[in-house]
């Protein structure tokens, strides 16, 4: 991947100015951080004052909590929780190291200091329901399970599009991890527009639970926002 190079004046001026002349432009709502652990963290923490005056989203993929902690900077960023997305695929994900459940509860008492954005798919990564395997009963049981403790964790659940339709993504390869980056995200129109199934149902029963609409996160945490769609 190509770098920039920050520590040039003139480079570090350019791209405060060139997000902020987008987000006044377009109005954006917040702006997502990608690679976040790989952008200087002076540079990170000047963001919001001087390159755009709205929440940033961190994508920081370390599994461990205290180092994902570190990029919680300003009061109105938040920090896409890839320790849980870890301890998910520990929990659910059937292999020989597979770990109890309780882990999740133990999951639950580390302190994290800021918003959290709860995932189990994002474009980055192979979609949760190949990872489990060929689909049948049991993986739908443990996808269900998954989706659940999501949505009804602390922090703000994310939802990938597709997700609410078991969508698997593309490639023959049963090994998910085999498939190219773009198999991970096709289309939603392959996969249809089914409200009844109840993947689907399930999401919207955790959301009209009030999960979704009052806090209901550890007092280390600053705020609750609704549900995020990624589309």
């Amino acid at each position: 991947m190509a770098d920039y190079k920050h520590e040039d004046d003139r480079v570090w001026a350019g791209l405060m100015d060139y997000v902020r002349e987008h987000v006044d432009t377009f109005g954006f709502d917040g702006i997502r951080v990608d690679a976040a652990r790989h952008i200087p963290m002076e540079f990170l923490s000047q963001l919001p004052e001087k390159g755009a005056p709205v929440p940033a989203y961190y994508e920081v993929p370390y599994g461990e909590v205290d180092k994902v902690a570190r990029y919680n900077m300003q009061d109105t960023s938040a920090l896409y929780n890839y320790p849980l997305y870890y301890a998910l695929r520990d929990a659910f994900l059937p292999s020989d190291g597979r770990k109890p459940m309780s882990s999740l509860v133990d999951f639950l008492k580390q302190p994290y200091p800021h918003v959290a954005l709860n995932f189990v798919d994002n474009n980055d990564l192979p979609r949760f329901t190949k990872l489990l395997g060929p689909e049948d009963s049991m993986t739908r049981a443990l996808y269900h399970n998954s989706l659940s403790y999501l949505m009804m964790a602390p922090g703000v659940p994310i939802l990938l599009y597709g997700s609410e339709q078991n969508q698997r993504g593309g490639g023959s390869s049963e090994n998910a991890t085999d498939d190219i980056p773009d198999m991970w995200r096709p289309a939603l129109w392959e996969a249809g527009y089914n409200t009844s199934s109840s993947t689907f149902q399930l999401i919207q029963n955790c959301c009209s639970s009030g999960n979704c609409t009052k806090a209901s996160t550890p007092p280390t945490w600053s705020r609750f926002l609704p549900v995020m769609t990624m589309c």
